[in-house]
C-alpha cells in the first residue's frame, strides 16, 4: 500500500510542478517564487510572516522581469 502511495504523490508532485514550476528559490530555502508559463498565476511564498520591503521589491523586480503585469496581482494580508 505504501508504494502505491507515494507513487500517486509523486505523479501529483511531477503534475503540479510541470503546471507551476519553482522559477525562484532563495539560498536559504526562506522565499520562493512560484508561478505558470502562461503568465496568468504567479506566487511570492515566505517562511515568514511578513517579508522586509527590500527581498520584497527583489522579487517584485524578478516577477516583472519575467514578463508578469504588475498591475493584475492581488496583495493578501496574512493574519497571524
Amino acid at each position: 500500500y505504501l508504494y502505491h502511495y507515494c507513487r500517486e504523490v509523486y505523479y501529483l508532485l511531477d503534475m503540479l510542478l510541470r503546471r507551476f514550476p519553482l522559477i525562484y528559490l532563495d539560498q536559504n530555502y526562506q522565499h520562493t517564487i512560484i508561478a505558470r508559463d502562461d503568465r496568468d498565476y504567479v506566487w511570492i511564498m515566505s517562511r515568514q510572516k511578513k517579508i522586509d520591503q527590500d527581498t520584497l521589491k527583489t522579487l517584485v523586480t524578478k516577477i516583472e522581469e519575467d514578463g508578469y503585469d504588475l498591475k493584475k496581482i492581488r496583495w493578501i494580508e496574512h493574519s497571524n
